[in-house]
């Protein structure tokens, strides 16, 4: 048996809230959804490997709604539109949306910012919008979450 202090296996990790043994079923669904927001961490499908379920919030609504057989919505068709500029562009966006500023996700890619400015107007003017506005990063950020759910199928 695991424990919570164990290290996690090596992959793609969902992890479920900790409880009494009574709630290990609820914990299982848990992971599960929290299994679906998780990514290989490679340049096609970059972004975190672990995910806890009790960090989703109401993010994890969408994964009820969301899965491989569902249409994507324009915004998650304009990411896989930008992915196709360079290999590049996921883990910039992924670095973006994740960082607390534009120099910190420079720093994050070992790039100079001047560089970062320059690929995100290359990949602002394929996605249509802005993603070093609030509305923006929060755009991006619910694109890639809803990109991953329809990449995951549930379990």
């Amino acid at each position: 048996m695991q424990r919570v202090t164990d290290p996690l296996p090596a992959g793609r990790v969902g992890v479920g809230p900790s409880g009494a043994v009574l709630a290990l079923p609820g914990s299982w669904a848990a992971a599960r959804v929290a299994l679906r927001f998780t990514a290989e961490g490679t340049e096609q499908d970059p972004g975190p490997r672990v995910v806890h379920a009790a960090e989703l919030g109401g993010l994890a609504v969408l994964a009820g709604a969301v899965g491989p057989d569902t249409e994507p919505v324009p915004d998650v068709r304009a990411l896989e539109r930008a992915a196709s500029e360079g290999p590049w562009v996921l883990t910039t966006l992924v670095t973006v949306a994740d960082s607390t500023s534009l120099r910190a996700a420079a720093a994050e890619l070992v790039v100079h910012h001047s560089t970062l400015q320059d690929r995100l107007d290359r990949v602002e003017h394929v996605l249509g919008w802005s993603v070093r506005e609030p509305r923006g990063r929060l755009r991006l950020q619910l694109a890639l979450a809803l990109r991953r759910l329809h990449r995951t199928p549930p379990r």
